[in-house]
């Protein structure tokens, strides 16, 4: 059976903000857990911080977030969505796969011309 590829994804996760510090990085390394069995290889894990709401999620007006990039088979990535549904203390949480980014697009899909595809990157960016 070959090994399917491993794809780039970023996790954004809402936690629950009345969840202390302990209880926070217990919910990291659960999480960790069930993306290293679905197959996946954490890279990084960047604690985001408190933040409000742009609107009440259940009773909920504030949340920790929580970004997690990792790797994993496509394949998994359901079941992955599955078993963080099922945590608790999440109030929300998004996958979604990191894509080539769009100066690469450009340069491609222009016959390769870098040149003319930087230039225009600059003066979009400015």
């Amino acid at each position: 059976m070959p090994i399917a590829e491993l794809k780039k994804y970023e996790l954004i996760v809402i936690v629950d903000p009345s969840s202390n510090e302990e209880a926070a990085s217990k919910l990291q390394t659960q999480i960790k857990e069930v993306v290293t069995r679905h197959g996946g290889q954490v890279s990084e894990t960047v604690p985001l911080g408190r933040r409000k709401l742009s609107y009440k999620i259940g009773k909920f007006a504030e949340g920790n977030y929580l970004q997690i990039n990792f790797q994993a088979p496509a394949s998994e990535i359901i079941g992955l969505k599955k078993a963080l549904g099922l945590m608790e203390s999440i109030i929300r949480f998004m996958v979604v796969q990191e894509t080539v980014p769009l100066r690469n697009i450009r340069q491609v899909t222009e016959g390769g011309d870098s040149q003319k595809a930087e230039a225009r990157d600059l003066e979009v960016s400015e």
